[in-house]
């Protein structure tokens, strides 16, 4: 795993980590090893092999890391998922955490804040056609100024979804009152649903075809 580089106010307290994957492969034993009945019987109902490939490999790296954290054995620690799927660990305080990923990449952002979210997007064909779903009227508007259409949709995408998962809420009905524009570097919240958190939004590095986005919200 490679931990990505962030910006120095923050990096203290919360790490991104990026595993990359060989799709085709097997999961590695020592990482099935490392989940649950419960997770392993979850990874084999996937159809596709690459999906089961990194639904063990990302829940086995984030054990570790979940390990690490909190001093306990991988395999002692009890994670579960909120309401909407947010994973969360259970039966003991430990780090804000989060999961994302797509095509051979998996990220995980971990660390000492009250809530984070992130994710990773791959550039396909057909944006066009998701951005008057996904994207509010002001946003699509800035967004058809941009040069690079595809990667513009995409950069908002991961950072709207980046958010919501943040806030531990449903993504599909907060799409239209969650709303960012671009900033120096990153995106900004200009509306946000009422109750939620206030966060901070991060551009990620990545590779090239992929956007990421890292949102989190700092204790009171």
């Amino acid at each position: 795993m490679q931990a990505l580089p962030l910006p120095e106010c923050i990096a203290p307290a919360l790490q991104v980590w990026r595993l990359e994957l060989t799709l085709g492969a097997s999961p590695a034993a020592a990482d099935i090893a490392l989940l649950s009945r419960e997770e392993q019987a979850a990874a084999e109902r996937l159809q596709r092999a690459d999906d089961r490939l990194r639904a063990i490999a990302g829940r086995a790296a984030l054990r570790r890391l979940l390990g690490r954290a909190t001093g306990l054995a991988p395999l002692q620690l009890q994670l579960g998922a909120g309401r909407y799927g947010k994973p969360e660990l259970r039966g003991r305080a430990g780090p804000a955490f989060n999961v994302s990923h797509a095509g051979p990449w998996v990220l995980i952002a971990i660390g000492a804040v009250a809530q984070v979210g992130v994710d990773l997007e791959c550039h396909q064909e057909g944006y066009a056609e998701l951005a008057a779903y996904l994207l509010t009227p002001d946003e699509l508007r800035q967004w058809q100024a941009e040069r690079d259409l595809c990667a513009g949709f995409y950069d908002r995408w991961s950072a709207k979804e980046a958010a919501l998962k943040c806030a531990g809420v449903g993504i599909g009905e907060h799409l239209q009152t969650l709303s960012l524009r671009r900033g120096a570097g990153t995106f900004v919240i200009t509306g946000q649903p009422p109750g939620l958190p206030t966060m901070h939004l991060i551009n990620l590095p990545c590779q090239p075809g992929y956007s990421a986005a890292l949102a989190y919200a700092s204790f009171a």
